[in-house]
């Protein structure tokens, strides 16, 4: 039986376990919460923890999805990422087969150096391609996102390009006008 005290509710240990203060924020081990709901010690939850909006939320699924902890959107109540229990990250998969697996129709890795400067160094690692045709890409982007540079393409059968996007050779350098080739 719990007996209300002046900043919280005892829990007949001569403590008080739960504080509601002023503010209505509630504290769990602590007498002095600073959030709407404060913890002080470790939380075990047994279901998803929902956050914000209807269907969004990070999810921990011990044994159902073998421990993942999952991400899902707002948006179709669907899993957008998820950090297997053998450390593994999938974006766009549920069965991230090596350490970082992104899964998508166009999957681009993007790099932006932004330091703080008007022309940002933007790269990106793009793979591309239907089965058998596809190809990885190496480019540069403008600050618009409007247009880019391929600065190397690994071809499906293993030919690399170098200022070509169609190499047809195992080392195709292709240039414009007097630039120098040098390996």
């Amino acid at each position: 039986v719990f007996a209300p005290l002046q900043s919280g509710i005892d829990d007949n240990s001569n403590a008080i376990a739960i504080t509601i203060d002023s503010s209505e924020n509630v504290g769990i081990g602590t007498t002095n919460p600073g959030q709407k709901l404060q913890v002080t010690g470790k939380i075990k939850v047994s279901d998803d923890i929902i956050l914000a909006q209807t269907n969004g939320r990070l999810d921990y699924d011990n044994g159902v999805s073998s421990g993942a902890l999952r991400f899902f959107s707002t948006s179709g109540n669907a899993e957008r990422m998820r950090i297997a229990s053998s450390g593994s990250v999938g974006i766009g998969t549920t069965s991230p087969y090596t350490l970082l697996e992104l899964s998508s129709t166009d999957p681009i890795i993007r790099m932006t150096d932004s330091n703080g400067v008007t022309d940002k160094s933007i790269y990106e690692m793009r793979a591309i391609g239907a089965s058998g045709y596809e190809s990885l890409e190496f480019r540069s982007v403008n600050d618009a996102n409007n247009a880019y540079n391929k600065l190397l393409v690994l071809k499906h059968g293993g030919n690399v390009g170098i200022g070509t996007d169609a190499p047809t050779s195992k080392l195709h350098i292709a240039t414009t006008g007097s630039e120098e080739i040098g390996i």
